[in-house]
C-alpha cells in the first residue's frame, strides 16, 4: 500500500493534472505539496537545512517580484500565486516523496525508477488513447478541458497526456527527466543496459510524439553520461549501441508510421533534413525569428522587468513570447533572473556539501544545465522540488542512521 502511495505522490507531482470541475489552484502537484506542507507542521522535528535553504532562496526570487511590482506601481496576483508555488509549496512534494520512499523502505535509486514508471504510465496511456477514442475521451473527462484541449496544434492532432507534465513543452520536459534519470542509473549499476535502452528509446520516441523538446533531451541525456564517473569502456559502449539502436528503431518507425500526419508533425526536423532542408522546423524557426525578436525596449524593463507574466488583454503570455528568459526578465527583470540562477547555484553548493556520492552531485549539476538550455525555449521555473529529491533523501537517511 505504502508503494501504491508513493506512486500516486510521484505521478501528481509530475502531471500536475487539473481535474475536471475543480478550481486550477487544485492542481494534483499542488495538492501533494499542501500534504507534504501539512505533514512537516505536524513532525515533532522540524529542523531541515535543505527547507530552511530552498526558502531563503525561494525568498530572495519573491522578494525580486515584490520590487519589481513597486518599481512599475502594479501588483499582479498571477505572478505571486505562482512563485509562491514554484518556491515554497513544491518543495514539500519532494519531502513527503522522500518521507514516505524511507517509511516503504525505497532508497533513492527506487525513487528515480517510480519516477520513470509514472512516465512510463502517462505515455502509454497517452499512445493508446490516440489510437482508441474511447480512450481519449476518458482521458479528456476527467481533465479540465483547457488542459486537454492542447491535444491539437497547427491542425494536426497531438498526442497527449495526463496535467501539464504529460502534454506539449512540459511533457517534453517530463520525459527528458525520464531519460536523464535513466542514465544516471545505468551509470551506477542500478539498470541494466538492455531495460536503459528500453526505456530511452520508449521514452525518446514517445516523447517526441508529445513535445519536440524530447529531442533536445535524449541527446542531453545520452551525453550526460561522459560526465559521470565510471568505465570508460562502458560509456562507449552504451553510447554506440544506443544510437544506432535508435537510428534502425527510426527507419522502421517511419517505414511503419511515416504517413501519419502526427508522425510526420513530431519528427519534422528530421524528414526536414533528409529532404535537404536542414536540422530545423516551424516551431524552432518561430523561435528564434519571431520569440526572441522580442527583447526588452528600455533599461527599467532589462533591469527589473514589468511586473507581468501573462498578456494584459488575456491572450497568451505578456509581449507573445514563450521564451523562459524573456517571460522572467519581463517579469522581474535580469535582476530576478540573477537570483534564479543563483539560487540554483545555492542548491548545488549545498548538494557539495551533503551528498556522499560524486555522481549524484553530478546528477544535480546537469538538472541545473538542462533548465538552463530549456528556458532558451519555454518557461521551466518549478523544477526546484526534482533538484531537491537527493537533498532531502540524504539529509533524511543520515538522521535515520543517527
Amino acid at each position: 500500500m505504502r508503494i501504491i502511495i508513493l506512486y500516486l505522490f510521484v505521478f501528481f507531482s509530475l502531471f500536475g493534472v487539473n481535474f475536471a470541475g475543480l478550481p486550477v489552484w487544485t492542481k494534483t502537484n499542488f495538492i501533494v505539496g499542501i500534504i507534504g506542507l501539512v505533514y512537516w507542521i505536524l513532525l515533532k522535528e522540524k529542523k531541515s537545512q535543505t527547507i530552511t535553504l530552498l526558502f531563503i532562496s525561494g525568498l530572495l526570487i519573491l522578494l525580486t517580484c515584490l520590487a519589481s511590482g513597486i518599481i512599475n506601481f502594479r501588483f499582479d496576483s498571477w505572478i505571486f500565486q505562482h512563485y509562491i508555488l514554484c518556491c515554497f509549496i513544491y518543495v514539500f512534494n519532494s519531502f513527503i516523496i522522500t518521507k514516505w520512499a524511507i517509511k516503504a523502505g525505497v532508497d533513492f535509486y527506487g525513487i528515480l525508477k517510480i519516477t520513470i514508471g509514472c512516465i512510463f504510465i502517462n505515455n502509454i496511456l497517452a499512445l493508446s488513447a490516440f489510437y482508441l477514442p474511447s480512450l481519449a475521451d476518458a482521458i479528456l473527462s476527467v481533465q479540465d478541458f483547457s488542459v486537454a484541449s492542447f491535444g491539437y496544434d497547427y491542425g494536426v492532432r497531438r498526442i497527449y497526456g495526463f496535467g501539464d507534465g504529460g502534454t506539449n513543452f512540459g511533457g517534453g520536459v517530463t520525459c527528458s527527466i525520464g531519460l536523464i534519470f535513466a542514465v544516471f542509473l545505468f551509470v551506477n549499476n542500478k539498470l541494466g543496459l538492455i531495460k536503459t535502452i528500453i526505456v530511452v528509446l520508449f521514452l525518446t520516441f514517445s516523447g517526441i510524439l508529445i513535445a519536440r523538446t524530447s529531442v533536445l533531451g535524449a541527446a542531453f541525456a545520452i551525453g550526460s553520461i561522459t560526465l559521470y564517473k565510471c568505465e570508460k569502456s562502458k560509456k562507449t559502449y552504451f553510447i554506440i549501441s544506443i544510437m544506432l539502436i535508435c537510428i534502425v528503431s527510426f527507419m522502421i518507425l517511419f517505414s511503419l508510421f511515416g504517413e501519419l500526419d502526427a508522425f510526420q508533425y513530431s519528427f519534422d526536423m528530421f524528414t526536414n533534413y533528409e529532404s535537404g532542408g536542414g536540422l530545423s522546423n516551424g516551431s524552432t524557426d518561430k523561435l528564434f525569428n519571431e520569440h526572441w525578436a522580442k527583447l526588452p525596449h528600455d533599461i527599467k524593463t532589462w533591469l527589473f522587468g514589468d511586473s507581468r507574466m501573462l498578456d494584459i488583454h488575456g491572450s497568451g503570455y505578456y509581449m507573445h513570447t514563450d521564451v523562459g528568459y524573456l517571460r522572467m526578465i519581463f517579469c522581474f527583470g535580469i535582476t530576478g533572473l540573477a537570483f534564479f540562477i543563483v539560487n540554483h547555484i545555492i542548491i548545488i553548493k549545498y548538494s557539495h556539501k551533503i551528498l556522499n556520492d560524486s555522481n549524484t552531485y553530478r546528477l544535480v549539476i546537469l538538472l541545473f544545465i538542462y533548465i538552463l538550455i530549456l528556458n532558451i525555449k519555454g518557461l521551466v521555473d518549478s523544477l526546484f522540488w526534482i533538484m531537491a529529491l537527493p537533498l532531502f533523501y540524504y539529509e533524511m537517511f543520515q538522521k535515520k542512521l543517527r
